[in-house]
């Protein structure tokens, strides 16, 4: 094979080899500095698709107002899944909240739900604060990253963000 040849089969199959869907859209994410405190950790990227970095089996953002600028502490996100099984995540200061799995069922104050199991779809989903409670009207079928559908805005690929009011913010 000429060097030519050789040349053009290599960079053809760089071309194949570079980032898969997701990597690409956690790469347009853009830089790590968007982090609610600066800092990394369970405050970082409110309303961004978690499951595109992390390994979670569910996380989402829950806003009061769609137009918030950020999210809501203290809600509850009630989960039951396909097997009956239900747990409750509590979000923390940004308004996360994210789902591991691990040893025994834990809930930790940074919005950190533990579960001993797998989750099995579909799940029904409710969330309630301060004496709102707004059920899914959707079960949640096979993804895990709240904003893959969940969006900013609403559009053909988004319902919009989790929000216990309609409406804006007064």
């Amino acid at each position: 094979m000429s060097r030519a040849a050789l040349a053009l089969a290599l960079a053809l199959l760089a071309g194949c080899l570079g980032s898969t869907p997701d990597e690409a859209e956690a790469e347009a994410l853009g830089d790590t500095d968007h982090h609610f405190g600066g800092e990394p950790g369970p405050q970082h990227r409110p309303g961004q698709p978690c499951l595109l970095c992390h390994g979670f089996q569910l996380a989402g953002t829950v806003y009061r107002f769609a137009d918030d600028r950020a999210g809501v502490p203290g809600a509850r996100v009630h989960v039951m899944d396909g097997e009956g099984r239900s747990f409750t995540a509590t979000t923390n200061s940004s308004g996360n909240f994210y789902v591991t799995r691990g040893g025994e069922l834990e809930e930790d104050d940074d919005g950190e739900v533990e579960l001993p199991y797998a989750l099995a779809y579909p799940l029904e989903v409710e969330i309630e604060h301060e004496g709102i409670a707004r059920p899914m009207r959707s079960r949640i079928w096979r993804e895990g990253s709240c904003a893959h559908c969940h969006g900013p805005e609403v559009g053909p690929d988004s319902a919009g963000r989790i929000v216990l009011e309609d409406g804006s913010a007064p």
